[in-house]
């Protein structure tokens, strides 16, 4: 068996010291991610293409909800309704601060892709606005996030 000198020891003790301190300049630098950084930088990734992509989607098209499928109908929403829910979605922003809270609890209360549909039509109607623009236009990605998910949960139509 070889016998261990000091030298050695001492050499590979720096190379461990230097591996960590390069190692921390890394991770201080932002060059060097983490597990859950890079996780989290992933899901963020994933939060602005869902909204991004919002607008594609057939049924944040106005008129989408006047063509429903064999099997399907409209759901029924009376034009008080409608208009209701749109001037509470307007009055959401503010000049100095945004309701976050009350646009997500309006559109959490959609229950249908043609409901959706169909306050976008009134939003154009009365602002003469892009629902879904409006939106990206006055909130950020991760609080619009949320809403587009449990939008693109909902069912298109109502059945028959």
């Amino acid at each position: 068996m070889k016998k261990i000198e000091p030298l050695d020891i001492a050499k590979w003790g720096i190379v461990v010291v230097g591996g960590v301190v390069v190692y921390r300049i890394l991770r201080a630098t932002g060059i060097l991610k983490s597990y859950a950084e890079m996780q989290q930088s992933n899901l963020t990734a994933a939060n602005e293409l869902l909204v991004e992509n919002a607008e594609l989607q057939d049924w944040t098209k106005p008129n989408f909800f006047n063509n429903p499928p064999a099997g399907y109908e409209k759901t029924p929403n009376s034009p008080s309704a409608l208009n209701d829910w749109v001037v509470a979605m307007k009055d959401t922003t503010g000049f100095f601060n945004d309701n976050e809270e009350a646009m997500r609890s309006l559109l959490f209360k959609i229950k249908t892709k043609d409901t959706y549909s169909q306050l976008a039509n009134y939003f154009s109607l009365q602002y003469g606005e892009d629902l879904t623009s409006w939106l990206k236009d006055n909130y950020s990605v991760s609080e619009l996030a949320p809403c587009f998910a449990y939008l693109n949960t909902l069912p298109t139509f109502s059945k028959k």
